[in-house]
């Protein structure tokens, strides 16, 4: 459903795509925070079981609901405020196109499963790290998506401010600084704020780079959305897997430096693709020039 919808926004608002999708966002930020708000509530007080049928009568409820709206574009789905321009790369021949494609798909594959990483594993690193209670440490995921659905919501505003390459360097700069802060310094209260805070700078990296992708190929949004997903899926199950088996075997502040190296290489990525995108681009006009 989330593809169905995602795609569907994209292809509809081709020069608002990155607005659109952070309210999108929002909405799914909405659901990752009000789920396990009640589920700390229940583990609290010892019904946590009841949190499976919490989220089995929702899924119920929206396998019918979903029947019952209508999908279809409006006529006016370019009015309103708009993304800031990004220059798409000049890209030349199949290589070049191969190349953004495999580098936008890594940056996918890399953010969610750092994402999935840090939501999923935030409470074990909580009890392990600071000593706190179970149903304590699991209100840091609260504190996460908090922060990320007010992220997502401030995303629409300064994406029509900055380019998506502006954005994405700014956001994923501060989240690997936040990561270095919390794994340099052992101290709770501050990891709870800078929770909050790498929730801030990571909400809107994967809807803007998904965005940027579609940019990067016009025509090619449903496709390019669809491989968005894919890798997405991929990160989020690999990624995870592999730091949960090394959360057995390493220690927390290993593995807090494991998820900066994540974020470097992410935004390693992020400059590799501005990179080759502006030097094919010289390369391009150099060739008119010629």
């Amino acid at each position: 459903m989330q593809t169905t919808i995602s795609s569907s926004m994209i292809e509809w608002f081709e020069g608002r795509r990155a607005v659109i999708m952070s309210r999108l966002e929002v909405a799914f930020g909405l659901g990752c925070l009000t789920i396990p708000l009640c589920e700390s509530r229940l583990i609290d007080a010892h019904a946590w079981r009841f949190g499976f049928w919490i989220v089995g009568i929702l899924a119920l409820l929206l396998s019918f609901v979903c029947t019952l709206i209508p999908i279809k574009p409006e006529l006016n789905v370019n009015e309103g405020p708009r993304d800031a321009y990004t220059r798409p790369p000049d890209m030349t021949g199949t290589g070049s196109r191969l190349l953004f494609m495999t580098l936008f798909l890594f940056m996918i594959l890399l953010y969610v499963g750092l994402e999935s990483c840090f939501n999923n594993f935030l409470p074990a690193i909580f009890i392990s790290y600071f000593g706190q209670s179970g149903n304590v440490a699991s209100l840091t995921v609260t504190v996460f998506w908090t922060a990320m659905v007010i992220g997502r919501t401030l995303t629409g505003w300064a994406i029509r401010k900055v380019s998506y390459s502006s954005f994405l360097f700014s956001s994923i700069s501060a989240t690997l600084l936040l990561l270095i802060v919390m794994a340099t310094w052992r101290n709770v209260i501050l990891s709870y704020v800078i929770t909050f805070f790498i929730g801030l700078s990571m909400s809107g990296i994967f809807v803007v780079t998904m965005v940027y992708a579609n940019h990067t190929f016009p025509g090619h949004g449903p496709r390019v959305t669809r491989l968005v997903t894919v890798f997405a899926g991929v990160g989020g199950a690999a990624i995870p897997g592999m730091f949960g088996w090394l959360m057995d075997q390493l220690s927390v502040v290993q593995n807090l430096w494991m998820l900066v190296g994540f974020s470097f290489l992410l935004l390693t990525t992020l400059f590799t693709i501005v990179y080759s995108g502006s030097a094919l681009s010289r390369k391009v006009l150099n060739n008119k020039d010629g």
